[in-house]
């Protein structure tokens, strides 16, 4: 019988311990699109088209981190990227709420 036990609590244990349970938060992901309205050295700021309606547009502008981790596309860095050019940005949102670009995708004209 106490080997039964044994075996069930080791079944638990692995079983907690490979589903991240007790050692991961999820991070939320996302993505957005819109027209870039800044760009600094380690952040940019995308102006991202919401709704419109007879009394005119609404725009959110959103700014990201951007680290040595994120991916681009279309252009070998955030250096490249100019104002008024589209994009698309794949994010996480941190532990802070701070969004950090996992990629940025540029459309070329």
């Amino acid at each position: 019988m106490k080997r039964f036990g044994f075996f069930v609590t080791m079944f638990l244990v692995v079983f907690i311990l490979s589903s991240g349970v007790l050692f991961s938060q999820e991070q939320e992901r996302a993505e957005v699109y819109g027209v870039v309205e800044s760009v600094s050295d380690s952040s940019i700021v995308v102006e991202e088209w919401l709704h419109g309606d007879a009394e005119g547009d609404t725009f959110e502008k959103i700014t990201f981190t951007v680290s040595s981790d994120t991916e681009f596309t279309n252009v070998e860095s955030l250096a490249d990227i100019e104002e008024g050019q589209e994009v698309d940005v794949g994010y996480i949102v941190d532990e802070e709420g701070v969004k950090q670009a996992e990629r940025i995708y540029v459309y070329l004209y």
